[in-house]
C-alpha cells in the first residue's frame, strides 16, 4: 500500500484515498488528525480555504486560512508545507516569523520579504526527520528509529525480525523494537503478550509473569526494549518466550512513543 505524508494541500482531517502514480490504483493520504495537538477546525478552515483553489505559497495559505502562528507551528513542525516548496526547517523559520495572536515577535518585524529564507538552513539529517516525525505524528513514511542505530545492535548480536523465520525452533535469540502492543487477556494466567517492531518487521513476545516482575520498570515505562528468549513456531506462527529485557532508551537516545495497552 502506498501511503502519502501529510500535506496541507492534500491532506483532509481524516485519511483519505487519493489517485496513485498508476491510472488504476489509490494511496491512501495521511490526515492532519495525526498531527500531535491539531485541533479539528484547524483542519477545517485550511480544507474550507482550498476548495476555491490550491494553495500556491505561504503568504497566500496564511492569508486564506487566517491561521495564528501555532497552528502553524504544528503544521510546520509535522512536515507539512513540502507542496509549497519548504522542507521542514524552512517551514519552521517562517511559521516563527507569523504574529501570534496578541504577541508579534519583534525578531521578524524588519523581515522585508514574509518567504525570505537563510541560505544557511539546511534540511534536517535523515535520523532528525525520523524523530521529528515521530514526535509530531507518532509515526513515519522515511525511516524507522532502529535503523540507525542497526550497527550498534548488531554487534550485541540483536537480530532483526525478518531474519527469525530462518532460525532453528528453540533458538535462543535477541530482538530489538518498539513496543506497539501490550495486553494480557484475563484467562492467560498472568502472561503478557507484546508486540515488538522494528524496522524490517513485527515479533510476538510471551512474558510469563515473573519475568514481567523482574523487569518491571522497563516492561511499565519503557517504549523501546532489546528482549532475549526462545524463538518458538507453532502452527507456523513465530513468537519468542522472553527471558530477559533491556531497556534502550537508557542507551541510545531513542523516540519517544506510546504503546496501546490491554487488560
Amino acid at each position: 500500500v502506498l501511503v502519502l505524508p501529510i500535506d496541507i494541500n492534500h491532506s483532509d482531517w481524516d485519511c483519505s484515498l487519493e489517485c496513485g502514480p498508476t491510472t488504476d490504483s489509490l494511496a491512501l493520504r495521511l490526515g492532519m488528525r495525526t498531527i500531535a495537538g491539531l485541533p479539528w477546525n484547524t483542519a477545517q478552515q485550511i480544507t474550507r480555504a482550498r476548495s476555491e483553489k490550491p494553495f500556491l505559497n505561504w503568504i497566500d495559505f496564511q492569508q486564506r486560512t487566517g491561521l495564528m502562528q501555532t497552528a502553524l507551528m504544528q503544521l510546520a513542525e509535522a512536515d507539512a508545507f513540502t507542496s509549497l516548496g519548504f522542507h521542514r526547517r524552512q517551514a519552521i523559520w517562517q511559521a516563527l516569523g507569523q504574529p501570534a495572536k496578541e504577541h508579534p515577535l519583534p525578531l521578524f518585524e524588519s523581515l522585508s520579504d514574509p518567504e525570505e529564507l537563510p541560505s544557511s538552513l539546511a534540511k534536517m539529517t535523515l535520523d532528525e526527520e525520523v524523530r521529528a516525525d515521530y514526535r509530531t505524528a507518532g509515526l513515519s513514511l522515511k525511516g524507522h528509529p532502529l535503523a540507525s542505530c542497526r550497527s550498534y545492535l548488531d554487534s550485541l548480536q540483536v537480530t532483526t525480525v525478518d531474519k527469525l523465520n530462518a532460525m532453528a525452533n528453540h533458538h535462543t535469540v535477541q530482538v530489538a523494537g518498539l513496543v506497539l502492543l501490550k495486553q494480557r487477556p484475563r484467562n492467560a494466567r498472568g502472561i503478557t503478550f507484546v508486540t515488538l517492531e522494528d524496522e524490517t518487521g513485527t515479533v510476538n513476545l510471551v512474558i510469563h509473569q515473573d519475568i514481567w516482575n523482574r523487569y518491571q520498570r522497563i516492561a511499565r515505562h519503557s517504549n523501546t526494549w532489546i528482549a532475549q528468549g526462545k524463538l518458538t513456531s507453532q502452527k507456523s506462527l513465530l513468537h519468542i518466550i522472553v527471558s530477559r529485557l533491556e531497556d534502550l532508551c537508557e542507551t541510545l537516545d531513542t523516540v519517544q512513543t506510546r504503546s496501546r495497552d490491554f487488560h
